[in-house]
C-alpha cells in the first residue's frame, strides 16, 4: 500500500466512521472499528497513525489519511455488488498476503524423512506412559 496523506491531512478515527457512514459506507452489524483493522489486516486500507491528539495530552489517538474515506466508499461499492474480500482486493490491485509455509527440515547427509518412521510413542503408549482399556 503506498503511502497516503500528510499530518495536515489526517482524520480521527470516529470522525472518519461518521464522514463515511454519511457516504453511505456500511460497516456491517459489528464494530465498524474492527472493519477498519479488518480491512488494515488485509492491506485494503492503510495503517491508523498514532499520535497524541494535542500538545501535553498522555495518550495517542489513532488516525487516518483523509484519503481513506475515498477508499472506504470504493470497498463498500464493490461490496454492494456482491464482491467479497479477494475480489475486491484483485479490483482495487491489492495483493494477497502470502500464507506462511514451514520450511522443510534439513535432515543430515544421506537421510530422508522415510528412513525416519514413525517418530510417535509406541502403539499402545500415550507419552511414554502405558495405556490399558478400563474394564468394567
Amino acid at each position: 500500500m503506498k503511502a497516503l496523506g500528510s499530518a495536515k491531512n489526517l482524520i480521527s478515527i470516529p470522525e472518519l466512521i461518521k464522514l463515511a457512514t454519511k457516504k453511505g459506507v456500511s460497516f456491517g452489524s459489528g464494530n465498524a472499528n474492527n472493519r477498519l483493522r479488518y480491512l488494515t489486516k488485509v492491506g485494503l486500507i492503510p495503517h491508523a497513525i498514532r499520535q497524541q491528539p494535542a500538545p501535553g495530552i498522555d495518550f495517542t489517538a489513532g488516525y487516518y489519511p483523509y484519503e481513506v474515506l475515498d477508499l472506504l466508499v470504493k470497498v463498500d461499492k464493490f461490496a454492494r455488488q456482491g464482491l467479497a474480500i479477494p475480489a475486491i482486493m484483485e479490483k482495487m490491485g491489492v495483493a494477497a498476503k502470502p500464507k506462511f509455509e514451514f520450511p522443510e527440515p534439513e535432515l543430515p547427509r544421506g537421510l530422508a524423512m522415510r528412513d525416519l518412521g514413525d517418530l510417535g510413542p509406541p502403539a499402545g503408549e500415550a507419552g511414554g506412559v502405558r495405556v490399558e482399556k478400563i474394564r468394567k
